[in-house]
């Protein structure tokens, strides 16, 4: 999302007048997190300032809503080995390379289904558990679960790449809205959250941000 002021500033709602025509170019930039392959609708809108976004209306008099739909666009992958590229660095220990859902649009009862690309960067310090996490738009937990990390054979060897496939179940009763989905590795035996950490080491969060889902 982008709000700015009508011409950039230089043309005021202030000093319009009926019939007058203006032209606006914006750059709208997607996060490098936005999640890929996905579709985008990209709408326009007029709000007051501090205020309530102004209602639209077609040609017949009926109201359009407060957001006037322009197009759909197509969000593309990035080229690269790993789909959503993440490099998020656990202690060390981990590397999350990327992530891929089989859907972001799901009903209540369903089970998301994310593809996590992993490299081994040690030998394991501890046995890790990997946790799962579902938060609406009000900042509630509403769905968590822990469970084995998965690590294959292949990747129980330093600098080995691997990937693992996770379903977390949604309640049946899930309000329909935007969802986070949150990511941690748990050391099994003390229950602690690793870190993902910086190049120079510095510990960043206990968190893995993925995309938003959508519950109908």
């Amino acid at each position: 999302q982008r709000d700015t002021h009508p011409g950039l500033g230089r043309f005021p709602s202030s000093r319009w007048q009926e019939g007058d025509r203006f032209i606006d170019s914006f750059d709208l930039f997607l996060p490098e997190t936005a999640y890929t392959p996905n579709e985008a609708t990209l709408s326009i809108g007029l709000w007051v300032q501090d205020a309530y976004r102004i209602g639209i209306t077609g040609p017949d008099g009926a109201s359009l809503g407060d957001a006037l739909p322009l197009a759909t666009i197509a969000i593309e992958p990035v080229p690269g080995d790993y789909p959503n590229r993440l490099a998020a660095n656990f202690e060390g220990q981990l590397l999350l390379q990327g992530y891929q859902y089989d859907d972001v649009r799901l009903a209540a009862g369903d089970e998301l289904t994310t593809t996590l690309y992993w490299q081994t960067l040690a030998e394991p310090a501890a046995a890790y558990e990997l946790r799962l996490e579902l938060w609406d738009e009000n900042g509630d937990l509403r769905v968590r679960q822990h469970r084995p990390l998965l690590v294959d054979e292949t990747g129980r060897s330093t600098n080995a790449a691997w990937q693992a496939t996770y379903g977390l179940p949604l309640p049946a009763d899930l309000a329909p809205g935007s969802y986070e989905v949150r990511l941690s590795v748990v050391d099994a035996a003390s229950n602690e959250l690793l870190h993902t950490v910086g190049d120079s080491g510095n510990w960043i969060d206990i968190y893995v941000y993925l995309a938003r889902i959508r519950v109908d």
